[in-house]
């Protein structure tokens, strides 16, 4: 294939996921989409606003209301992490087992802040380009944005747990982190939502009730350190 037609294929792809975005749901499909958006919205706007009170309030000195802040906001961004492994998790199923199989677009490095989290969605863009068919890079697609989840949910564990303790030599490395943290989840977020609404777009319409169930099933307690099979996905 030469590079003219490659480039058009890539657009056009491009194109796909955008109509998707822009076309309207059936009523069902949509009351199920902005359902489900709302509550991942609620969370994070509550992630951001607990976050923010914490450095807030370690820039201005008070370490004491500041620490019980930040292991909050790591808990509602556990449980958020959560939801959207689930989410991808049971979108990946119904892929499988129905076909149901959405328009994807390249991760975009440039959406990510960590270091690591850009390197991965380099080369997650490349190997997506490489995938000839388009299940390959749906199911890919949910792979790493799974990996991504994961690792940033670790990263913050992490560092609201020495925050919260009190006894880490580099405090600082780690109040530093939380913004960037909170950035990356954001695009990750913002990625699962529009993978959400074109998977919608595809999904059987008999399916739509069974999705809705799985969707609104209580999240499975995973403890720390303790991943999903990526490669069920």
């Amino acid at each position: 294939m030469n590079l003219r037609r490659f480039a058009q294929k890539c657009l056009q792809k491009r194109r796909s996921v955008l109509k998707d975005w822009r076309t309207q749901l059936s009523e069902e499909k949509t009351l199920l989409f902005n359902g489900q958006v709302c509550r991942w919205e609620s969370s994070y706007t509550m992630l951001s606003v607990m976050l923010d009170d914490a450095l807030t309030l370690r820039a201005c000195g008070d370490l004491t209301r500041a620490r019980p802040q930040a292991a909050l906001s790591s808990e509602i961004l556990d449980h958020l992490a959560a939801e959207l492994v689930a989410a991808l998790e049971a979108m990946g199923d119904y892929g499988r087992h129905f076909g149901a199989v959405a328009a994807v677009t390249p991760l975009d490095p440039e959406f990510f802040r960590d270091e690591n989290l850009r390197k991965a969605a380099y080369w997650s863009s490349v190997l997506s380009r490489m995938l000839l068919s388009e299940r390959g890079r749906f199911f890919h697609k949910l792979r790493t944005l799974v990996g991504m989840i994961e690792d940033l949910a670790d990263e913050f564990r992490e560092a609201a747990g020495e925050i919260a303790e009190g006894i880490t030599a580099n405090p600082g490395g780690y109040w530093d982190t939380f913004e960037q943290l909170h950035y990356d989840f954001n695009t990750c977020l913002r990625e699962a939502i529009v993978i959400l609404k074109s998977f919608l777009h595809v999904l059987p319409a008999e399916q739509l009730e069974s999705l809705s169930r799985r969707f609104e099933a209580p999240v499975p307690y995973r403890p720390a350190g303790v991943r999903t099979l990526r490669s069920s996905i």
